[in-house]
Protein backbone atom coordinates (compact mmCIF):
# COMPACT_ATOMS: atom_id res chain seq x y z
CA UNK A 1 0.00 0.00 0.00
CA UNK A 2 3.02 2.12 0.70
CA UNK A 3 3.86 1.73 -2.42
CA UNK A 4 1.02 2.43 -4.35
CA UNK A 5 -1.64 0.04 -3.65
CA UNK A 6 -5.17 1.54 -3.22
CA UNK A 7 -5.91 -0.89 -0.26
CA UNK A 8 -4.57 -4.07 1.58
CA UNK A 9 -5.74 -6.86 3.52
CA UNK A 10 -3.45 -8.81 5.69
CA UNK A 11 -4.48 -12.46 7.55
CA UNK A 12 -2.83 -13.84 10.46
CA UNK A 13 -3.13 -16.50 13.33
CA UNK A 14 -1.06 -14.24 15.79
CA UNK A 15 -3.61 -11.23 17.37
CA UNK A 16 0.10 -9.67 18.24
CA UNK A 17 0.98 -9.76 14.74
CA UNK A 18 -1.66 -8.05 13.71
CA UNK A 19 -1.71 -5.34 16.71
CA UNK A 20 1.87 -4.76 15.26
CA UNK A 21 0.24 -4.15 11.50
CA UNK A 22 -1.89 -1.84 12.65
CA UNK A 23 0.13 0.18 14.48
CA UNK A 24 2.67 0.13 11.45
CA UNK A 25 -0.34 1.24 9.24
CA UNK A 26 -1.13 3.96 11.71
CA UNK A 27 2.66 5.52 11.89
CA UNK A 28 2.33 5.62 8.19
CA UNK A 29 -0.62 7.15 7.30
CA UNK A 30 -2.18 3.93 5.87
CA UNK A 31 -4.80 2.60 8.26
CA UNK A 32 -7.55 3.80 6.16
CA UNK A 33 -6.46 1.97 3.27
CA UNK A 34 -5.50 -1.20 4.95
CA UNK A 35 -7.79 -4.06 6.73
CA UNK A 36 -6.05 -6.56 8.93
CA UNK A 37 -8.25 -10.04 9.78
CA UNK A 38 -7.57 -12.78 12.21
CA UNK A 39 -8.06 -16.25 11.04
CA UNK A 40 -7.07 -18.59 9.38
CA UNK A 41 -6.31 -17.73 5.96
CA UNK A 42 -5.73 -21.54 3.84
CA UNK A 43 -9.51 -21.53 5.92
CA UNK A 44 -10.99 -18.42 5.02
CA UNK A 45 -13.49 -17.53 2.27
CA UNK A 46 -11.08 -14.52 0.83
CA UNK A 47 -11.88 -12.11 -1.62
CA UNK A 48 -9.46 -12.14 -4.54
CA UNK A 49 -6.92 -9.72 -4.60
CA UNK A 50 -4.31 -8.07 -7.65
CA UNK A 51 -1.77 -9.61 -5.44
CA UNK A 52 -1.12 -12.15 -3.12
CA UNK A 53 1.95 -12.47 -0.88
CA UNK A 54 3.42 -14.74 1.27
CA UNK A 55 5.84 -13.34 3.36
CA UNK A 56 7.82 -16.03 5.60
CA UNK A 57 4.05 -17.71 5.63
CA UNK A 58 4.95 -20.66 4.34
CA UNK A 59 7.64 -22.12 6.67
CA UNK A 60 4.83 -21.34 9.67
CA UNK A 61 2.37 -23.43 8.34
CA UNK A 62 1.34 -27.15 8.84
CA UNK A 63 -0.48 -27.25 5.68
CA UNK A 64 1.46 -25.91 2.71
CA UNK A 65 -0.70 -27.54 0.37
CA UNK A 66 -4.30 -25.90 1.52
CA UNK A 67 -2.23 -22.40 2.07
CA UNK A 68 -0.94 -22.42 -1.47
CA UNK A 69 -4.82 -23.80 -3.13
CA UNK A 70 -6.20 -20.62 -1.18
CA UNK A 71 -3.44 -18.08 -2.50
CA UNK A 72 -4.11 -19.51 -6.28
CA UNK A 73 -7.88 -18.79 -5.52
CA UNK A 74 -7.23 -15.43 -4.15
CA UNK A 75 -4.43 -13.72 -6.41
CA UNK A 76 -5.85 -11.83 -9.17
CA UNK A 77 -2.36 -11.85 -11.34
CA UNK A 78 0.62 -12.36 -8.81
CA UNK A 79 1.84 -14.23 -5.73
CA UNK A 80 4.89 -13.21 -4.19
CA UNK A 81 6.93 -15.75 -1.42
CA UNK A 82 9.15 -16.24 0.35
CA UNK A 83 10.24 -19.20 1.97
CA UNK A 84 13.26 -21.64 3.15
CA UNK A 85 15.10 -22.68 0.24
CA UNK A 86 14.74 -26.85 0.11
CA UNK A 87 17.56 -27.50 -2.86
CA UNK A 88 21.12 -26.95 -3.19
CA UNK A 89 23.26 -25.88 -0.35
CA UNK A 90 21.05 -23.32 0.46
CA UNK A 91 18.04 -25.80 1.43
CA UNK A 92 21.31 -27.89 3.68
CA UNK A 93 21.61 -24.50 5.04
CA UNK A 94 17.99 -24.08 5.75
CA UNK A 95 17.77 -27.50 6.79
CA UNK A 96 20.69 -26.88 9.94
CA UNK A 97 18.87 -23.86 10.74
CA UNK A 98 15.80 -25.57 11.28
CA UNK A 99 17.23 -28.10 13.36
CA UNK A 100 19.32 -25.65 15.49
CA UNK A 101 15.69 -23.36 15.92
CA UNK A 102 13.98 -26.59 16.96
CA UNK A 103 16.68 -27.23 19.49
CA UNK A 104 16.10 -23.80 20.99
CA UNK A 105 12.28 -24.49 21.00
CA UNK A 106 12.49 -26.99 23.27
CA UNK A 107 13.62 -24.37 25.70
CA UNK A 108 11.36 -21.67 24.91
CA UNK A 109 8.03 -21.33 26.81
CA UNK A 110 5.91 -20.16 23.24
CA UNK A 111 7.72 -21.49 20.07
CA UNK A 112 6.49 -20.93 17.01
CA UNK A 113 6.65 -24.41 14.64
CA UNK A 114 8.48 -24.19 11.51
CA UNK A 115 8.22 -26.11 8.56
CA UNK A 116 10.39 -27.03 5.72
CA UNK A 117 7.98 -27.50 2.84
CA UNK A 118 9.57 -28.63 -0.79
CA UNK A 119 9.12 -25.67 -2.60
CA UNK A 120 9.24 -27.68 -5.97
CA UNK A 121 5.75 -28.92 -4.92
CA UNK A 122 4.35 -24.89 -4.46
CA UNK A 123 6.13 -24.62 -8.22
CA UNK A 124 4.31 -27.24 -9.47
CA UNK A 125 0.96 -25.76 -8.18
CA UNK A 126 1.55 -22.29 -9.05
CA UNK A 127 2.29 -23.58 -12.85
CA UNK A 128 -0.54 -25.73 -12.90
CA UNK A 129 -2.66 -23.21 -11.78
CA UNK A 130 -1.40 -21.13 -14.68
CA UNK A 131 1.27 -18.55 -12.57
CA UNK A 132 4.54 -18.28 -14.63
CA UNK A 133 8.07 -17.16 -12.63
CA UNK A 134 8.77 -13.91 -12.56
CA UNK A 135 11.80 -13.62 -10.41
CA UNK A 136 13.50 -15.96 -8.00
CA UNK A 137 16.37 -14.55 -5.74
CA UNK A 138 17.96 -15.59 -2.30
CA UNK A 139 19.77 -14.39 0.58
CA UNK A 140 21.19 -16.96 2.65
CA UNK A 141 18.76 -19.96 3.27
CA UNK A 142 15.57 -17.91 1.72
CA UNK A 143 14.28 -18.18 -1.22
CA UNK A 144 12.16 -14.96 -2.81
CA UNK A 145 9.75 -15.94 -5.37
CA UNK A 146 7.67 -13.95 -7.82
CA UNK A 147 4.99 -15.60 -9.99
CA UNK A 148 2.46 -14.01 -12.33
CA UNK A 149 -0.62 -15.74 -13.49
CA UNK A 150 -0.06 -15.90 -17.68
CA UNK A 151 -2.05 -13.41 -19.43
CA UNK A 152 -2.35 -11.14 -15.93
Amino acid sequence: VQAGAATGEGVDLSPAALAEAGRRAERAGLAERVRFVLGDAAGLSLEQHDWVILDRVICCYPDCSALIARAIASAGSLIAFTAPHTRGWRGLLARAELLVERIVDRVRTDPCPSFLHDLADVERSLEAAGFRSRHQSGWRSWRIAVYERAGA
